[in-house]
């Protein structure tokens, strides 16, 4: 759908002339307005394509078919915007889309699980978020540079993960830190996150992670490595 300032001309048909439509969907009825004449010209307002096919907008719920009409003149068409009535399950995620999405839903589930136990659920904070972004892309490019045993918690010249520079920061004002990491395997965004979820819980270094009541703020990165498998990665604090 876009807007646009311009003028169509009707081409020749029937002598009853062409229908204008309420909208250009598929569910689209018959309007009560008079068919539009051929070779009449008419300004239109907007211009849509729905699956496929070209629709003006004359004004209001008034459409007209693009096979029907030629642009004779146009003085601005605005910018593109895009719809669909695919239900968003069906919609294919590529593989950064799907990540975040995993990630969203990761973290509604491990505070959910806090809730449960009685501490509270972890804040999203920037300075952690920027620390796991960073910290999650290292260990996926050290999983897809050599095996998925080569993700740990140091950086890529040794140090541990808490010398990260952004962690560094947030950690030089807080008393308590820790990071989870894993990979996993899914190719839904709930199977994903429900099985890096489990592979926490059921280990007991992680698990205690993600139920320590002294820990307020947390930064998640979740990423798709090179073979398919999905590495996620927590950093908390308190």
């Amino acid at each position: 759908m876009q807007t646009l300032n311009g003028v169509v001309r009707i081409q020749p048909g029937t002598h009853y002339g062409f229908t204008v439509w309420d909208n250009p969907s598929a569910s689209r009825k018959a309007t009560s307005h008079a068919p539009l004449k051929a070779g009449s010209s008419w300004r239109v307002v907007k211009r849509a394509v729905v699956q496929g096919a070209v629709w003006y907008n004359l004004g209001g719920n008034q459409w007209i078919y693009g096979d029907q009409v030629n642009l004779i003149s146009e003085q601005y068409r605005g910018m593109k915007t895009y719809t669909s009535s695919i239900p968003e399950d069906l919609i294919k995620l590529d593989d950064v889309q799907m990540a975040a999405k995993v990630n969203t839903r990761l973290v509604e589930i491990i505070n959910q699980y806090r809730q449960q136990h009685g501490a509270v659920a972890l804040r999203d904070n920037d300075t952690l978020m920027a620390a796991a972004k960073v910290r999650s892309q290292q260990e996926a490019d050290a999983a897809n540079a050599k095996d998925v045993y080569a993700a740990d918690h140091n950086l890529p010249d040794g140090q541990p993960f808490y010398k990260e520079a952004h962690y560094a920061e947030y950690y030089s004002h807080v008393s308590f830190g820790g990071e989870n990491l894993l990979i996993t395997n899914g190719s839904e965004i709930e199977e994903i996150a429900q099985n890096a979820f489990n592979q926490w819980k059921n280990s007991p270094g992680h698990n205690a992670n993600m139920l320590n009541p002294k820990f307020v703020d947390q930064g998640m990165g979740v990423i798709c490595l090179h073979n398919g498998q999905w590495l996620a990665l927590q950093d908390f604090g308190g």
